[in-house]
């Protein structure tokens, strides 16, 4: 899984741009560029949409929570989930105490392609393994 940094790089990269260069084009110093490359720190949410969107890739790809540079697509994987977690409450606190995990972004890396009603079958798994 890819992540932060290594994604703004490749991206940086690909499009020819110097750290000096896409910093112009986002109003950022290079140095803060660097951090962020370096992962050292990673930018605030506003920067990271800014820079999504100048790169005309998903935030879920920037972040490194998706493979899917497509923005439409990361959306339809996010409404499966919300969809199949929605009429359950418990599966949503479930799903909140798992989202800032490592171990969550693995899952979500693995599911991106399913269905909606497997993605139900997944979140019963995990809701029967965090039971006592």
């Amino acid at each position: 899984m890819a992540y932060f940094s290594e994604r703004l790089k490749m991206l940086r990269n690909e499009k020819g741009l110097s750290q000096s260069s896409l910093g112009k084009e986002i109003d950022t110093p290079r140095t803060t560029i660097s951090s962020w490359e370096y992962d050292n720190r990673p930018p605030d949410l506003f920067t990271a949409v800014k820079l999504a969107n100048f790169f005309k890739v998903s935030l879920d790809y920037i972040s490194g929570l998706s493979d899917s540079r497509n923005p439409e697509y990361s959306q339809k994987v996010t409404g499966n989930l919300l969809n199949a977690i929605d009429s359950d409450a418990s599966l949503r606190e479930s799903i909140n105490k798992l989202l800032t995990s490592t171990e969550f972004k693995k899952l979500m890396m693995q599911v991106q392609d399913y269905p909606e009603e497997k993605i139900r079958k997944i979140i019963q798994v995990l809701k029967i393994i965090e039971e006592p």
